[in-house]
């Protein structure tokens, strides 16, 4: 039986973290066509949970609670497989020792990166914002929202709700936003951002806690024969929200700072220019 639930574990780890068909053309047509922020992989709004004013965006009774434990307990067995894939690398991890909570950002390279990001916090909490398409039913949407997805909203009272479980988790520790917006899979380059993190933070006087995944060459293969690579997750400078700008100019400040430290960590590991 434990062979089984290995077998499981390892087949679904596999597909996760595999390249999906026609992904390098995909990025090949949105950089020439400069649409860096495009989701990439279909996906299906059939299947999603609508984020209205009734959605539980936090576990409250006990039964909601113990189901986020077990589904939890299976991402966490899925992710040791996973990494035997990417060899995770954790660089800066001290500059961030002395924060307990803040917005967290990082380029978007693979369905299971959010992961990845989770260890360079050495045990800080997190919670994870996503698209609506992301909360789906079942048990891939289970183990997502046990993770500590924060699907956006659908309408208005779902954005409500959303904002309230944003304030509630900074209260508690980190939340990651993907600032590209959409999964690029295992691009080296850093996209253009939105801007929706930064008036986060400036909203709750938080700080960016930056990272940007880098990687390195491997032997290690996907599914589809197709080379994968070692992931190194750099922790960057924290940023702080500047009052001495007017207040809507803050989360544009940020926005700046964040993804200049990127194009640096970029251009030094790299040993090249970040060029579009």
């Amino acid at each position: 039986m434990e062979e089984i639930i290995i077998m499981n574990y390892k087949q679904a780890s596999e597909i996760l973290i595999a390249s999906t068909d026609g992904v390098f053309e995909k990025i090949a047509k949105n950089e020439k066509e400069k649409a860096y922020n495009e989701h990439l992989d279909p996906f299906d709004p059939s299947i999603a949970m609508k984020v209205d004013k009734n959605y539980v965006f936090l576990p409250k009774t006990f039964s909601q609670k113990f189901k986020v434990f077990i589904s939890g307990f299976f991402l966490r067995k899925l992710y040791k497989y996973t990494n035997k894939k990417f060899h995770t690398e954790i660089v800066g991890a001290e500059k961030i020792k002395d924060i307990d909570s803040g917005i967290v950002t990082c380029n978007h390279v693979n369905k299971l990166d959010s992961v990845a990001i989770s260890l360079a916090l050495k045990g800080k909490k997190i919670n994870i914002v996503a698209a609506p398409f992301n909360n789906m039913s079942g048990f891939v949407g289970d183990m997502m929202r046990a993770s500590g997805m924060l699907p956006l909203g659908s309408d208005f009272g779902g954005m409500k709700n959303f904002n309230l479980a944003i304030e509630t988790c900074l209260q508690q520790g980190c939340v990651l936003f993907f600032p590209e917006q959409s999964e690029w899979w295992l691009y080296e380059k850093p996209r253009p951002f939105k801007i929706g993190a930064y008036h986060y933070a400036v909203k709750h006087d938080k700080p960016i806690i930056p990272m940007l995944i880098t990687f390195k060459p491997s032997d290690e293969k996907d599914i589809n024969g197709v080379s994968l690579k070692k992931f190194v997750v750099n922790v960057l400078e924290p940023i702080y929200p500047d009052k001495s700008l007017p207040e809507k100019e803050r989360a544009e400040d940020l926005l700046n700072k964040n993804y200049a430290l990127c194009k640096a960590k970029y251009e030094e590991f790299y040993n090249k220019e970040l060029i579009f």
